[in-house]
């Protein structure tokens, strides 16, 4: 009875010990992975990809969002329904959807992304200020779309004066998708064990 306690001890042990030497390696490994250096072709391919679809799809579900009377502040859309800006909703992430079909042309599709979601972004607080409202969902959905297009932009000019034909990864296609997520999560690995107490 004693030698099988001695042996589950041994292993628990063993796994702490392991995991330990683990972390001891990924902060080790991380010293050479700092954000600073990672930062354009770790986390900024990523990020913008997830901005730029988190946004498209909160425009998209402003569309359902009901319509209501017009207040002075609301958390409705707008008091009437406008074309414009439902336009504004969907076009942006269409865009992103087909600037990652096309993989030699997807630092020029991610800018023209990025001025579609300023535009979206102007519209989504012009149109309801026009009708008399101040409407929350209007406020964050162009915060989010501004907040986009400012990374989009960010990363698509960059990678266009370095690295036009995105051999690097610097802007997530459908063909470097997978790659650009690894890199993300290996990029917050070491972020993670690098401030790691």
């Amino acid at each position: 009875m004693t030698e099988i306690i001695d042996k589950k001890t041994y292993i628990k042990e063993q796994k702490i010990k392991q995991k330990e030497e683990k972390a001891a390696k990924a902060r080790e490994e991380a010293k050479n992975h700092l954000l600073s250096k990672t930062w354009f072709l770790d986390w900024m391919p990523a990020l913008t990809n997830i901005l730029g679809f988190f946004s498209g799809l909160f425009g998209i579900l402003m569309i359902f969002l009901p319509y209501a009377s017009k207040d002075s502040v609301s958390f409705i859309l707008i008091s009437d329904p406008s074309i414009i800006l439902l336009i504004a909703s969907v076009l942006p992430i269409i865009t992103m959807i087909i600037s990652m079909l096309l993989p030699r042309y997807n630092c020029f599709a991610q800018i023209v992304f990025s001025v579609i979601s300023l535009l979206s972004a102007a519209a989504f607080l012009a149109i309801p200020i026009s009708k008399g409202i101040i409407s929350i969902y209007s406020i964050i959905g162009a915060f989010l779309y501004a907040f986009a297009a400012g990374f989009s932009l960010t990363a698509s000019i960059r990678a266009t004066l370095i690295d036009p034909k995105n051999e690097q990864g610097y802007v997530v296609s459908f063909k470097n998708f997978v790659k650009s997520y690894k890199n993300f999560g290996l990029g917050v690995y070491y972020w993670w064990h690098r401030h790691y107490k």
